[in-house]
């Protein structure tokens, strides 16, 4: 990481040298346009230069010199504090929260519910441009508390929630879909899948008791799993069928108490324009009794990137700021946008507020 000039600031007040501490200040306000502090540091400087001055001149004694380096000190360290000096980067995953209160709040409320239950599971389903991947990470860190984290930097998480991230091959053999998703699971939660063959005859206990993760974690710990579906891989015979041995059969043996809790993801996505097809998904989805959907995934409103910003005001201080973001990364119009726009716009912002004020 390239070095913090803010921080190195700090550095040259440690060791004394006020100064160039002084200079360096000055110089990082003018190139990061920030001048509204110039005066200020100005008028420190000249403060600093008279005391020396005196000082070698016998008019000031060392203990009137320590104590204006002390005052220039302290006031340089109040400016870094606000300016961003020693604040950790802001993570990339908050571009995760904006809108989907819906899904999210249905989310917690089901959790809740079912909370004694170490296997739970959920679709989501939308158009492919509303980030089904994005809301998957969202619940994920949402359950570790890690959107406080810039609240709270130095302050550790509640739990842990792996994210493992199913990447299935198209087939449309019941057998062959079901067997790809064992070897998925078998692979991410680092168990080799040829020591442990005939798969089929395998299920989520099996895995649990092979899988060197659990002596990582703790029954307060997660395992989030996204299985993504596509609609052009849509059978609305197999696919149904596959969901419900997933829950009733692959996953139907009780886990041990020390197990984490396994929280499930169907993710279907829609990638094509067939109203008939996108609708008996719907149906499907809507209908099903054990794996409860959330909320359908839609693109995102203007006000609802504005909220966004004013939650993270140390983004966009002002209303001004906050009108030229959204001009700048979501256009002038009021027309809604796809939330895979919203979040690759946010982590740029996120990217950029870093680089300016961290680094």
């Amino acid at each position: 990481m390239p070095e913090n000039p803010l921080e190195r600031i700090r550095e040259y007040l440690y060791t004394g040298d006020v100064k160039t501490a002084l200079e360096r200040l000055d110089s990082w306000v003018q190139s990061n346009n920030r001048s509204e502090h110039r005066n200020g540091i100005s008028l420190w400087l000249a403060d600093l230069n008279r005391t020396e001055t005196e000082f070698s001149q016998g008019l000031v004694t060392d203990t009137d010199r320590r104590v204006v380096h002390q005052r220039i000190t302290k006031g340089i360290l109040a400016l870094l504090d606000q300016l961003g000096a020693g604040r950790p980067a802001m993570h990339s995953y908050h571009c995760y929260t904006c809108d989907r209160v819906d899904q999210s709040d249905t989310f917690a409320e089901l959790f809740e519910k079912n909370r004694t239950s170490r296997k739970q599971f959920y679709f989501l389903y939308g158009w492919e441009r509303q980030s089904h991947l994005g809301m998957f990470r969202r619940i994920a860190y949402e359950q570790e508390g890690a959107f406080l984290d810039d609240l709270s930097p130095r302050t550790e998480l509640a739990c842990r929630a792996r994210k493992l991230e199913l990447r299935l091959r198209p087939t449309r053999k019941e057998q062959l879909f079901k067997i790809d998703i064992i070897k998925n699971l078998f692979h991410l939660l680092e168990v080799a899948p040829e020591a442990h063959e005939p798969l089929l005859e395998k299920n989520l206990a099996y895995l649990a008791s092979k899988t060197p993760l659990f002596t990582e974690l703790s029954p307060k710990d997660f395992l989030c799993i996204y299985i993504p579906i596509l609609s052009y891989d849509w059978d609305s015979e197999i696919t149904p069928r596959v969901a419900k041995w997933m829950f009733e059969e692959f996953c139907g043996e009780p886990l041990p108490e020390t197990s984490p809790t396994f929280l499930f993801f169907f993710a279907v996505v829609f990638e094509e324009e067939d109203a008939d097809l996108v609708q008996e998904i719907r149906q499907t989805v809507e209908a099903s009794q054990h794996i409860f959907p959330l909320p359908e995934l839609e693109k995102v409103n203007k006000r609802d990137i504005r909220r966004w910003f004013s939650v993270y005001h140390q983004l966009a201080p002002s209303s001004e700021t906050r009108d030229q973001f959204l001009a700048t990364h979501f256009g002038s119009g009021q027309d809604p946008v796809d939330m895979e726009i919203v979040e690759l716009n946010l982590r740029k912002i996120i990217d950029q507020f870093n680089n300016t004020y961290i680094q």
